[in-house]
């Protein structure tokens, strides 16, 4: 267990069938999936799973110094409500690692009606900070 959440570390090969299996729910083509694994491999992006799916994180360093804790790619097993079940555990990670800030990118809309007031959105990217 991951900073007491439910979250596990795991592997990309791991993970890859389930990341897959979901790929056709955005917009992207399958050459962007390939380049990002390749991306994944060589980078050193850390994955951890849960019962709710499968989060690829990776540190982001800030002006001034810190870093943010940014979500590459989440994959939902469960029917709905993954980010509402998990998003304080998210942040207990990101508190325990020492970030400062936390962020996604997504090509899926609705997202700015799903999140709270805490998140804003600045160059395509959502990001909150790390109480």
């Amino acid at each position: 267990m991951i900073a007491g959440t439910d979250f596990v570390f795991a592997d990309l090969d791991e993970c890859l069938p389930l990341v897959l299996k979901r790929w056709g729910r955005t917009r992207s083509v399958r050459a962007v999936m390939d380049e990002f694994v390749t991306r994944c491999r060589a980078e050193g992006a850390t994955f951890m799973r849960c019962p709710d799916g499968v989060v690829l994180i990776t540190a982001i360093g800030l002006e001034g110094g810190g870093f943010e804790m940014r979500v590459l790619l989440a994959v939902s097993t469960c029917p709905s409500g993954a980010f509402n079940k998990r998003e304080s555990d998210m942040l207990t990670i990101a508190k325990e690692l020492g970030a400062s800030r936390m962020s996604f990118q997504t090509d899926r809309p609705g997202w700015s009606k799903l999140l709270g007031p805490e998140w804003s959105w600045s160059r395509g990217v959502f990001n909150r900070s790390v109480p």
